[in-house]
């Protein structure tokens, strides 16, 4: 493959670029690291249809491969995580096909395997910072006395982040004597 092995290297997809079938249901694919260890991307239990175009497998993706039908596009969760793979990533990998049953036909026209720097430093922000023990921890405590909005910000190494909002409800208390 070309890469430089280091723990922050990870597999980040295999794409399915062309695979024309008769009838998908019937094939298995499987990957293969440099090591040997392997990983089911796909064995056959979806709705069936014809041909893989685009089919990208990926740990980030929300549909399960098996809850589709052929054509295949778009990206699917493969059948076994990726982190079954093991080893150095420098070297040969492959895609394995296997059509469990005769009568249909197939061709594979193109595949594709993407590796990506694993998130391994993260930062933290929370604004505002008031009544917070920390503004700048994955978790910490609020002590509130008006209701109002924090945000909280994750930044990756890449510089990738992702922000969401939470709502803080301080009731008032009316007391009468």
């Amino acid at each position: 493959s070309g890469i430089v092995d280091s723990a922050d290297v990870s597999l980040y997809s295999v794409t399915i670029d062309s695979l024309e079938h008769t009838y998908v249901n019937d094939v298995e694919l499987r990957l293969y690291a440099p090591n040997g260890s392997s990983t089911k991307l796909y064995f056959g239990y979806a709705g069936g249809g014809q041909n893989m175009m685009g089919a990208e497998f990926n740990m980030m993706a929300t549909n399960t491969i098996n809850s589709g039908a052929g054509p295949f596009t778009g990206a699917w969760l493969p059948e076994e995580p990726f982190n079954w793979l093991n080893g150095n990533s420098n070297g040969n990998w492959y895609l394995e096909i296997y059509d469990h049953y005769s009568g249909d036909t197939g061709i594979l026209k193109g595949w594709s395997i993407r590796f990506a720097d694993r998130d391994t430093v993260m930062t933290y922000a929370w604004t505002p910072a008031a009544g917070l023990t920390s503004s700048n921890t994955l978790n910490t405590q609020l002590t509130a006395s008006v209701s109002q909005d924090y945000i909280f910000t994750a930044t990756n190494a890449l510089g990738c982040s992702s922000s969401d909002t939470t709502s803080i409800f301080v009731p008032t208390l009316d007391i009468f004597v």
